[in-house]
């Protein structure tokens, strides 16, 4: 083989490798930037659940209180259901007695 013919080997390989070289050089560059996008999109992702997470928490305590409340009015509905049966057993103990109009004991 000639010099001219290996030199024309060598040039053609360096004109493969330089076209390899530029294509890894690109797609590189590609996936630099999604990267870059998928860390921006991680980042969002974050952001959200750490939002979700606090709107749940405050969920969470509201529920704890509405419990509260609800138990202490559970209690008084009680209270008052007792007080409600003591006047009704009271006014009918006056109709029982003859219901004119006299009380025939105190309210407990």
């Amino acid at each position: 083989m000639t010099t001219e013919k290996r030199l024309d080997r060598v040039e053609d390989r360096l004109d493969r490798i330089e076209a390899i070289v530029e294509n890894n050089s690109k797609q590189i560059e590609k996936n630099t930037d999604a990267i870059i996008d998928m860390r921006l999109a991680v980042s969002g992702l974050i952001e959200t659940a750490n939002q979700y997470q606090h709107n749940f928490e405050l969920i969470v305590s509201e529920i704890v209180s509405l419990r509260q409340d609800f138990t202490v009015m559970q209690s008084e509905i009680k209270g008052l259901q007792m007080e409600n049966r003591r006047i009704l057993d009271h006014l009918f103990g006056q109709q029982d007695n003859g219901g004119n109009g006299q009380q025939g004991g105190t309210l407990n």
